[in-house]
């Protein structure tokens, strides 16, 4: 069940993302791993076990598609590889160390429930992280909120290798990796044959000042 709830996270997470951004689509992950160890835990038949595993199964097949993107879009060009395989890294370490907390819980009493409920603590912890991140600049120049999306990449890249004593210099940097951005977005959306006549605030085009 886990496995076929992860061909609907896919989907789900996919579309989580596109509407409401990669933020918001994280935190909306994280109600999966919340839910399904919930109704795992307090289940007593295999009815509540499947259906607890097809929830967590969402959760990681959303987590594939939501996680990566956002690390690929926050990180500079030239440690976005690097980044998503830390992730990657952190999945494995994550199977580890599932393994050895059900190990240490094998001689407490209902221990099979403390089990399932364990990803819990981490998803709460996923919860209350996400509400301190930045949004996606890429989704932000999609959505045409270009300042917005100017403010996100000034404060990612802040102390960064940019000299922030020579704040033009800085700010030519911040809006050409802005410009760069909306560039490649207006390219795939070419490519998709989106309608030109779409207006420019949804576009998002820049008139000047972003």
């Amino acid at each position: 069940m886990a496995k076929l709830g992860a061909v609907f996270g896919t989907f789900v997470g996919g579309a989580l993302m596109q509407e409401h951004g990669r933020r918001k689509a994280i935190a909306w992950n994280s109600g999966f791993f919340l839910l399904g160890p919930f109704i795992m835990a307090v289940g007593d038949d295999a009815a509540s076990v499947s259906l607890g595993r097809f929830v967590v199964g969402m959760g990681v097949g959303a987590s594939a598609v939501v996680v990566p993107a956002y690390v690929a879009e926050m990180a500079p060009k030239d440690r976005r590889g690097s980044l998503v395989t830390v992730y990657e890294l952190m999945v494995c370490l994550g199977m580890i160390t599932s393994g050895l907390v059900d190990w240490g819980l094998r001689g407490v009493e209902h221990s099979w429930r403390w089990m399932v409920a364990m990803p819990m603590f981490p998803a709460v912890l996923m919860l209350a992280g996400s509400a301190a991140l930045p949004e996606s600049p890429r989704w932000l120049v999609i959505r045409g909120r270009l300042r917005d999306a100017l403010d996100v990449i000034h404060s990612l890249r802040e102390g960064d290798g940019v000299d922030r004593d020579g704040e033009d210099a800085s700010t030519a940097a911040v809006e050409a990796e802005l410009m760069e951005l909306w560039s490649a977005v207006e390219k795939e959306r070419a490519r998709v044959g989106e309608p030109d006549g779409e207006p420019d605030a949804q576009r998002g085009e820049p008139d000047g000042e972003p």
